[in-house]
């Protein structure tokens, strides 16, 4: 893996190589004009190949999405990542199409050779990192690895002391007992890996990303077992992560059924599931 950004390296270096010595013999064994146009035809014929690959998906995938249908080998965390990719290299790509369109011969051997090595390795590198989009590289050892030096840097909202597998844990026990309920499989297999994420990445959501199945007495009564284990999670934040049966979480209303089950020495519905969750949790630490 050491050697991965090397290999690249070099094969950038050695791809600008040759475009330096096709720019340079036919620039100099034809006219101007002949390499223009063949330089050009050759870069659309390419360029339409990799754009093509990439958009002949969609349409079927929104007539999915559409018709309410999960669209058939879509992977979100792939695509996302190609299309962040794709979206500089296309632009790059028609800027060098545009430049040998329109630019004229200086006059002189040495200055057309290195000008148009230059634009034309901009369009090398562009199709590289469209290409590189489509290996196993890019989704097996590409993005793991930049997922996890993001994750690393960035300034966490609270920090949690469990690992991935007490997290799955408390997750798969959570569906078990009723508190994330899902209709559709693929859902709670998406929703699985996102919990897992959200709560080792330590940073809050957009928007509540998970439904607890149960009301404010409850949901005061998890947060209390979160709290032992994590720092800065408490009821002001909780409601960036969960909703609940009463709508959105809000820290008075879970500070009063916290303070009513005190009151009246009423125990939560869901306290045994939630205490026999986190106990199970425990035992694989």
């Amino acid at each position: 893996m050491d050697n991965f950004p090397y290999r690249i390296v070099i094969m950038v270096f050695l791809l600008l190589l040759l475009a330096g010595a096709y720019n340079t013999l036919f620039i100099y064994y034809s006219d101007f004009n002949t390499f223009r146009y063949v330089t050009v035809t050759i870069m659309i014929v390419v360029g339409a190949y990799y754009i093509f690959k990439l958009v002949r998906r969609y349409p079927i995938w929104y007539s999915e999405y559409m018709f309410n249908r999960k669209p058939v080998g879509m992977k979100k965390k792939v695509e996302k990542p190609r299309l962040f990719f794709y979206s500089f290299s296309v632009p790059i790509m028609l800027l060098s199409i545009f430049v040998f369109l329109n630019s004229s011969s200086y006059g002189l051997l040495l200055k057309d050779i290195a000008f148009f090595s230059l634009i034309f390795g901009l369009f090398i590198i562009s199709l590289i990192f469209m290409d590189f989009t489509w290996s196993m590289k890019f989704e097996e050892r590409f993005l793991p690895k930049a997922k996890k030096i993001v994750n690393e840097n960035k300034i966490k909202d609270f920090e949690i002391e469990l690992n991935k597998s007490q997290l799955e844990n408390i997750f798969d026990n959570f569906v078990k007992h009723g508190i994330f309920m899902y209709d559709d499989d693929q859902v709670r297999i998406e929703d699985r890996e996102n919990f897992v994420m959200l709560f080792l990445g330590g940073k809050f959501p957009l928007n509540p990303m998970f439904k607890l199945e149960f009301r404010n007495p409850s949901t005061s009564y998890l947060l209390t077992k979160l709290q032992q284990y994590t720092v800065n999670l408490n009821s002001s934040n909780l409601g960036k992560i969960f909703t609940n049966k009463n709508g959105h979480l809000k820290p008075g209303s879970l500070y009063a059924s916290k303070s009513n089950n005190r009151k009246y020495s009423i125990a939560p519905k869901y306290k045994d599931d939630i205490d026999q969750i986190f106990n199970e949790m425990e035992q694989l630490s």
